[in-house]
């Protein structure tokens, strides 16, 4: 007969140990700025990465804070994550083309593209491996209640 105790010990002790191991903080292992909405809840622009995942360093983004916007239908539904856009940015420094890459809906994908629609993308050097600086991009806008 198996005993409760041991039962306890065996089964229940070691997944408590390890719900303490793994992080529950959304933006943890996320990089970028941090807005809050009136409501309190999280807007996070990422960095801007290149095709292969790569910081770009010769790009500064000015975010339009006032583009900064969580959709009420994504916060009524509960509806967090990350929307994934890429960007054709010019050596012009004018944005050409976006597109929701990976997207979590509740206008969360229509929101991000407006905030990086309104951004301010300015080119302050020549990329460091002489790439011609007009190229896709890549960004993450990151939902959190």
């Amino acid at each position: 007969m198996i005993n409760l105790k041991s039962t306890i010990l065996v089964v229940i002790l070691p997944l408590i140990a390890l719900s303490g191991c793994v992080s529950t903080n959304k933006t943890a292992s996320f990089k970028g700025t941090e807005f809050y909405t009136e409501s309190g809840s999280k807007v996070v622009v990422g960095e801007l990465l290149t095709e292969q995942g790569f910081p770009v360093d010769h790009i500064e983004i000015k975010v339009n804070k006032e583009f900064i916007n969580y959709p009420q239908v994504a916060q009524r539904a509960g509806i967090e994550g990350v929307v994934r856009i890429y960007i054709d940015v010019s050596e012009q420094s004018k944005i050409e083309k976006t597109r929701v890459t990976r997207g979590i809906g509740g206008g969360c994908d229509e929101a991000a593209l407006n905030l990086i629609r309104n951004s301010e993308f300015i080119v302050t050097s020549k990329s460091t491996n002489n790439n011609t600086v007009s190229e896709r991009y890549y960004i993450s806008i990151l939902y959190v209640l």
